[in-house]
């Protein structure tokens, strides 16, 4: 490998694993540092590309499009320097969204941190504690460096998606030249094989003959993909009532009925569920938070919010 297209060949590298694993849009963002990638981007012919100037809007757009692609991953490009800082607010969102946007931060050499070169700052684990991965690639002209950088990918890409998905962030040292094109082909690590876990059939049978005769209430946070298998099973529950907010992005399910506005939200002990059962990520309404955190009954979450 020739240390002169070394940048070239590791933005290559980047582009085509994660389209291995299934990624096929990104937005990219002006820069010249972030040059090699948005030019491996084009040159692959594959990708769904948007060009945003604005770094903190194009964050958000990229995590617009993961929603709107059922939360498949999406890959924003910056320069270095602040720039890459503009992309916080957008991963702090996607933490608490469980999007799986991946930060792809250009950065200078390490050689050329702390010594007052322009758009240089340290951007190792920038956006911790938001991001399910963080690290960042090595610079080197043997095929060494291609197999370290190609296993991060790997991580990233599995962080991304499991146990709990979410946000990553790989920081992508990157030395001059910019913009020379390979003249030859490269021979790439292969990208690595893997198969993500899949949830069992969900069986309530136990749990049903553990309900019986119990007044379950079953509040339904924000979410953008909600299972409607999983839903259907718990809301077939005996005495099971539904609150969700327009914000909660229920599904259509025959016979699952949202009655938020029918709760009486004013705390009555005697009217009281015995069971809560909480699916998705926040609630909004302050009234049915008080509400909750009144009640002295257990809580069975199925996600990770906590009141």
């Amino acid at each position: 490998m020739s240390g002169k297209h070394t940048s070239v060949v590791q933005a290559a590298l980047l582009v085509q694993h994660l389209y291995d694993y299934g990624m096929r849009h990104a937005v990219v963002c002006p820069g010249s540092r972030n040059a090699p990638i948005i030019h491996a981007l084009v040159a692959h012919g594959g990708w769904q590309l948007a060009s945003v100037v604005d770094e903190r809007n194009a964050g958000f757009q990229a995590l617009g499009m993961s929603i709107g692609l059922g939360m498949k991953p999406v890959m924003v490009v910056t320069t270095s320097g602040t720039a890459a800082l503009n992309l916080a607010s957008s991963v702090a969102e996607a933490d608490l969204m469980d999007i799986p946007l991946f930060a792809i931060t250009a950065d200078r050499p390490k050689e050329w941190i702390g010594q007052q070169d322009n758009q240089s700052i340290v951007q190792s684990n920038i956006f911790q504690p938001f991001v399910r991965y963080s690290s960042e690639f090595l610079q080197g002209k043997n095929q060494d460096f291609s197999w370290f950088n190609a296993q991060k990918i790997a991580e990233a890409w599995m962080a991304s998606q499991t146990p709990r998905r979410g946000p990553v962030h790989l920081n992508i040292p990157i030395a001059e030249p910019f913009y020379e094109a390979l003249k030859e082909p490269v021979q790439l690590p292969p990208s690595s094989k893997f198969t993500l876990p899949k949830a069992m059939p969900l069986d309530l049978k136990d749990e049903k003959a553990e309900l019986h005769g119990k007044k379950i209430l079953l509040v339904a946070g924000q979410s953008t993909d909600y299972d409607a298998e999983v839903f259907s099973a718990w809301q077939s529950l005996p005495q099971a009532f539904v609150f969700s907010e327009r914000l909660g992005n229920l599904p259509a399910i025959d016979g699952w009925i949202s009655e938020g506005a029918c709760l009486d939200l004013d705390f009555n002990a005697a009217k009281a569920p015995d069971l809560v059962i909480y699916f998705g990520g926040p609630i909004v309404s302050k009234r049915m938070k008080h509400y909750l955190r009144q009640l002295s009954v257990p809580f069975w979450t199925i996600g990770t919010t906590f009141f």
